[in-house]
């Protein structure tokens, strides 16, 4: 009885920190030996790679983004199992999961990079796309054996894991019998039909553009403002399944980058040269090379600037991290005296004292050998690494501050560690601190 009752719900402490001395136990512990890894688990999970890794490529290539394949798939296993009416089902459907959502993580490493080939012009074999796509999977599995048992026991109700939480849901759902298969069967006909019958007897257009209309076709071509609606099944569905919040996220992003930086590009066709802004941004198109001022239409300022600023939930998300990281650090220094490192705190902070610290490379190197305790480490691969993280420390700070990194005049206090040593920056710091 105990053991039915913990093949179909999860213990109460599944989902938040444990407390002290409290051990988790698993609904599958160690100690038992459930049937997992079996012909039917292994081929229905090839299936389903095979299936939504040609799903997750079209939808990842149209627009961009590229679904969990996890929680479809869980439920499809579900549905599968109930309607042969297997039992005891739980070992075998996390393992048709787990090789079916592999297929969203192959397909984003691919179709985020092949397309980079095509618009760089360089030919690639078959073989080589073949073998690159394959040992990425591979290099990202062998990344991930690491960093299970951090982030899945010691970090045990730390971190939501969202798409996790839910998928084992289903699969837990999945042994009391749930219907969500049928559910899932039902929308994915309807999803169907619709899509079959835009894109075969053209009953309805996939993207609905203001163009359409007589004043959107004005504000086009003078203010340079278009709204457009995809109206996809398979975009309105991923929609669904990211959630409200972060579907709002990303549709911001996208107002922000159509509505504000296009008009404001556009609104600068009269000064600027047009084939010079076509050169400007590499254009390589041969129908706006032959019509250079078709640059400046509302849909190509789209694709040539508004795509490389990041759309949707990229762009929104960084002006979003840079907008809490700003609370954060002035609540912290509302608080009292407090050391904040990097993050554009001196410009945030208008009362702050400022420091830069800097140091010669090969006191650097010296330094990095000492804390790692790995002398036999190339210096030549840490003196590369160093530069890599000052550019990366340059570009943050310039591009949201305004300011240059590192330059004098921009700081109250400039110190050398490889001169002067850490414990004696240490005390000059706190002699100037306390003499304010």
């Amino acid at each position: 009885m105990e053991q039915e009752k913990q093949l179909t719900s999860l213990p109460e402490n599944a989902y938040r920190e444990l407390k002290p001395g409290e051990e988790y136990t698993p609904i599958m512990p160690a100690s038992s030996s459930p049937r997992e890894v079996t012909p039917y688990s292994v081929t229905m999970g090839i299936v389903m790679a095979i299936v939504f890794s040609a799903a997750a490529a079209f939808l990842g290539l149209k627009v961009g983004q590229v679904f969990e394949a996890a929680i479809p798939i869980a439920i499809i296993a579900v549905g599968m199992g109930n309607v042969m009416g297997k039992k005891n089902m739980l070992g075998q459907n996390v393992i048709i999961q787990s090789i079916g959502a592999s297929s969203g993580v192959i397909v984003a490493g691919a179709i985020f990079t092949l397309p980079a080939l095509y618009i760089l012009g360089l030919d690639a074999a078959f073989y080589q796309v073949f073998l690159s796509s394959l040992f990425g999977g591979l290099l990202g599995i062998v990344l991930l054996i690491p960093f299970r048992k951090y982030f899945v026991k010691e970090m045990h109700g730390k971190y939501p894991f969202p798409e996790a939480t839910a998928t084992t849901e289903v699969l837990i759902s999945g042994e009391k019998g749930g219907n969500q298969a049928k559910l899932l069967a039902v929308a994915g006909l309807i999803g169907g039909l619709y899509d079959f019958a835009v894109g075969t007897f053209g009953m309805w257009t996939e993207s609905v553009s203001t163009r359409i209309c007589a004043w959107g076709q004005v504000a086009a071509d003078k203010f340079k403002v278009v709204f457009s609606l995809n109206t996809s099944a398979a975009v309105l569905g991923l929609g669904y399944i990211i959630g409200l919040k972060y579907a709002m996220i990303i549709t911001a992003g996208s107002c922000l980058v159509w509505f504000l930086v296009v008009p404001l590009v556009g609104s600068l066709a009269d000064t600027i040269d047009p084939a010079a802004m076509a050169s400007l941004l590499g254009v390589t198109r041969a129908d706006i090379l032959a019509d250079p001022a078709s640059i400046f239409t509302a849909e190509n300022l789209f694709a040539f600037i508004g795509k490389p600023l990041g759309i949707g939930g990229i762009a929104m998300a960084g002006i979003i991290g840079i907008i809490r990281q700003s609370k954060i650090i002035r609540q912290l220094a509302n608080q009292g005296p407090c050391v904040i490192i990097g993050r554009c705190s001196d410009v945030i902070v208008e009362d702050a004292f400022r420091v830069f610290i800097s140091s010669g490379l090969k006191k650097r190197v010296e330094r990095i050998l000492a804390l790692e305790k790995e002398p036999d480490e190339d210096v030549k691969k840490l003196e590369s690494r160093i530069r890599a993280i000052d550019a990366k420390r340059r570009d943050y700070y310039q591009y949201y501050s305004g300011n240059e990194w590192g330059k004098p005049k921009n700081y109250d206090l400039c110190l050398n560690s490889g001169t002067l040593g850490i414990e004696r920056c240490v005390e000059i710091i706190a002699n100037t601190v306390s003499l304010e």
